[in-house]
Order: structure tokens, then sequence, then C-alpha cells
């Protein structure tokens, strides 16, 4: 995570993109904190081990499938 032209940038190594908060936007407080300046990001940071992360479960369901005929 890193910051560029007042914008935070998220890298792939980072924990945000397999977080719930991360897919709903301003809702994560990390982001939100950095966003409003309550906290500042000087340099680079790896985001490993959030104490706000929440880890994202996907539930899928096949519809249609063609084996219960």
């Amino acid at each position: 995570m890193y910051t560029c032209d007042g914008a935070i940038k998220i890298e792939k190594s980072d924990q945000c993109y397999s977080c719930e908060y991360f897919l709903k936007g301003p809702s994560c407080p990390l982001l939100e904190a950095l966003s409003t300046g309550m906290v500042e990001l000087n340099g680079d940071l790896t985001v490993q081990n959030c104490g706000l992360y929440k880890k994202l479960v996907r539930h899928l369901k096949l519809v249609g499938d063609d084996d219960d005929n």
C-alpha cells in the first residue's frame, strides 16, 4: 500500500485483496482513516496482519445444472 498523487494504491502483496472491507470501499476503517487524513502513510506499507481484517468468503451456487434431469 502506498500513496501516489493523493490516492491510496493497494498492491497485490497486501492482505486487502481478500478482505471483506476492501470490496466495500470506504467502509474499510484503515482506508477511511488514510483518506480523511486522520493517519498518514509515509513510504510503502505491506498490509499482511491488519487487525481489522475480515476474510471475504464467497458463496457460489450453480443454477440450471443439467445433471438434475
